[in-house]
């Protein structure tokens, strides 16, 4: 339960600040949570992060995402300094 949670927590906050499709919400929200559960930024790694039976699959995911997506940095930036900004 403290997972799903977790996740939920994750993906309301990336609602508020990226206007993306549910599905690119859905795989940078769990590329985050297994990005702090194994701790590195290698792909094989993240897939493994979570359902081992379908980390082919979650790294062939990570791979689309990556590849036909175009990650608008700025708005990203601008989306964590909002978040952890402190007044």
């Amino acid at each position: 339960m403290r997972k799903y949670k977790s996740y939920q927590r994750v993906r309301k906050s990336l609602t508020v600040h990226l206007p993306w499709y549910k599905s690119r919400l859905n795989c940078l929200t769990r590329m985050i949570l297994s990005l702090i559960a194994v701790r590195t930024v290698n792909l094989v790694d993240i897939a493994f992060g979570g359902d081992k039976t379908k980390a082919l699959s979650n790294y062939h995911r990570l791979q689309r995402f990556f590849n036909g997506f175009e990650v608008n940095f700025t708005q990203v930036a601008s989306g964590i300094s909002n978040k952890y900004a402190t007044p």
